[in-house]
């Protein structure tokens, strides 16, 4: 029932809603302002981790961890991005949310490449995942076994099948 009221989060991105959709429509909107468009884009399609590495450390980190600045509230955080007090204790245990993200972002930069193999952040950041960037499941074969095989319960899955059959296969 929960879902069939709210079959409408897939037209889009299902990203896009709850306090994971408030964050990423405000980077979105802050991204001109940051003048990070370009470089977001760059950053997605550069196919290796140096040239990821080298759009991060020039032209995103110091935007990035500026707005990570601007974030670093607790109402802020819980609004924009669902988390409560003891997540971000635990979080800060650890250092500052600048920090944080720092390690995050250095890692997924220099460690997976976004065009290919990192399709949480490229969804996040895009909205989408291509054909090139998405989960196992979701890629044609992948999807259609899924579907065909019956491996799942058809009236428990009614819905979601017969709602976006092809909205989910990259």
């Amino acid at each position: 029932m929960f879902w069939s009221e709210r079959l409408h989060y897939f037209d889009e991105c299902f990203y896009h809603y709850g306090a994971m959709g408030w964050l990423i429509y405000l980077i979105k909107y802050l991204g001109p302002v940051f003048r990070m468009d370009q470089d977001v884009k760059d950053l997605l399609e550069a196919g290796s981790t140096e040239k990821q590495g080298e759009i991060w450390d020039t032209k995103l980190r110091w935007k990035i961890l500026a707005f990570t600045r601007l974030m670093d509230n607790p109402a802020a955080l819980w609004v924009f991005n669902g988390v409560p007090q003891n997540q971000l204790n635990m979080l800060r245990s650890e250092g500052t949310l600048v920090q944080y993200n720092e390690r995050v972002f250095d890692q997924a930069v220099k460690n997976s490449i976004l065009k290919t193999e990192n399709y949480f952040y490229r969804v996040c950041l895009t909205g989408k995942y291509t054909k090139e960037c998405c989960p196992r499941y979701l890629k044609e074969e992948h999807f259609n076994k899924l579907k065909n095989e019956k491996l799942v319960s058809p009236r428990k899955y009614q819905n979601h099948f017969i709602r976006c059959p092809y909205f989910f296969v990259c």
